[in-house]
């Protein structure tokens, strides 16, 4: 059986006393039942909801829509996004990365933190590129461990310019 969570979303993701993220609510992994709902629909899987198999893929797709949470700074079920689109934060997403529109998301708040200019844009571009390969085909989404290291690397570009 995979190691499979089933629940990734951003409400189960904690940081420890060190800031360190850790992540919570295993209780359908700890039951292996592929059977039940994942969670709310925002965060989703499309192709789980279609074939009803709960995959390593589909934990890639949620974790994606966290990394689009963080660059938007927003919920993925936030109001803002459901008004436009009854799934949420990751068609829209999918969508202005396809338009190059992109750049409209990312939140202000984090536009100005970063640098007068926004932020590194290998950084950004790296973050992006890797959060949208994660809500692509089931087929073609990256490992987890791939999805680490791109991150890492986007993190090194922004501190290393």
């Amino acid at each position: 059986m995979d190691n499979l969570h089933g629940h990734i979303k951003s409400n189960n993701i904690l940081l420890d006393k060190n800031w360190e993220a850790k992540i919570a609510y295993f209780g359908i992994s700890k039951l292996h039942q592929t059977n039940q709902e994942v969670g709310m629909e925002v965060y989703e899987d499309p192709e789980h909801k279609t074939k009803g198999e709960l995959k390593r893929e589909s934990d890639i797709y949620s974790f994606g829509v966290v990394l689009f949470e963080i660059l938007c700074g927003r919920l993925a079920y936030d109001p803002v996004y459901i008004v436009v689109n009854e799934k949420g934060l990751a068609p829209i997403a999918r969508k202005c990365f396809n338009d190059g529109t992109i750049a409209r998301l990312i939140d202000p708040k984090l536009k100005k933190e970063t640098s007068d200019r926004g932020p590194n844009r290998d950084s950004l571009d790296k973050f992006l590129k890797i959060a949208y390969q994660c809500l692509g085909d089931a087929a073609k989404r990256p490992t987890m461990e791939i999805v680490v290291k791109e991150i890492e690397l986007a993190l090194h570009f922004h501190v290393s310019p």
